[in-house]
């Protein structure tokens, strides 16, 4: 669950910076 919830955070952080 905690890798599962990591990457959550990085998919987020990279959309993110791609909608910048």
């Amino acid at each position: 669950m905690l890798i599962e919830e990591e990457t959550n955070s990085h998919l987020t952080h990279i959309l993110r910076f791609l909608k910048s």
